[in-house]
């Protein structure tokens, strides 16, 4: 039997009004997590980021600005991550929330992303490249949405039962290529890597999303050339 504490979908006991961008870090993830913050602050400074902690030690907690809210959400035994992104959604505090994975270059303001954030709803944009490997349709980099839809407990507690390869795979699962309970968003809010391989840059793109391990060599030679990053010069 699961542990209750990673099946439990209460919502928060307060929620808090406005929006807020969310992410989720671990130790092993905590190199992109400066990158991220850096990339989001020069876009958008003033709105609440909220990280939920799925491993973090306290000299890195430690380390972030003072005005990160932080949640605590954990792991689950033996799998990875991305497993608890559907339960970090749901422990959002506020009635608003932009999910941003690391691996995601915010390139513009977002501000009107939660356009698309409606009642018992997800906004998500699609993956192709996915779609023809018959493993997922609908890309989990970016999440909006409004309060704690229904779809979103059904995702956190199917997501956290690890059948499947991960929380892209078990959300296809549940809704496939149905967009009864999505939103669909433009593909300018999140441009795929594979989308700059096969379709090139987008001019518009406000979010790129770094996928895999080339994506993840392609941050690391961004974070060598951003200021403020010379120990990775050496």
């Amino acid at each position: 039997m699961q542990d209750e504490a990673f099946i439990d979908t209460r919502l928060p006991k307060s929620m808090k009004d406005g929006r807020c961008i969310l992410t989720g870090c671990d130790a092993n993830q905590f190199w992109l997590l400066d990158w991220w913050l850096k990339n989001l602050r020069e876009h958008m400074p003033d709105i609440p980021v909220v990280v939920a902690d799925f491993g973090l030690a306290k000299k890195m907690r430690r380390s972030l600005p003072d005005d990160i809210e932080f949640i605590h959400v954990g792991r689950l035994p033996g799998k990875r991550t991305w497993f608890m992104k559907p339960k970090a959604m749901l422990s959002s505090p506020y009635k608003y929330t932009c999910w941003l994975d690391l691996d995601c270059e915010i390139k513009k303001p977002i501000d009107d992303i939660f356009q698309y954030a409606h009642d018992g709803k997800l906004g998500l944009t699609t993956d192709e490249y996915a779609k023809k490997n018959k493993w997922a349709y609908w890309q989990s980099g970016v999440v909006v949405f409004k309060n704690k839809p229904k779809i979103l407990e059904q995702w956190c507690k199917r997501s956290i039962m690890g059948i499947e390869r991960g929380d892209m795979e078990a959300l296809h699962q549940l809704v496939g290529e149905s967009d009864e309970h999505i939103i669909r968003m433009p593909d300018e809010y999140q441009w795929l890597r594979l989308d700059i391989k096969y379709r090139g840059f987008n001019r518009d793109a406000k979010i790129v999303h770094w996928t895999g391990s080339r994506g993840k060599e392609e941050i690391i030679t961004k974070i060598k050339e951003q200021e403020g990053h010379r120990k990775y010069l050496k």
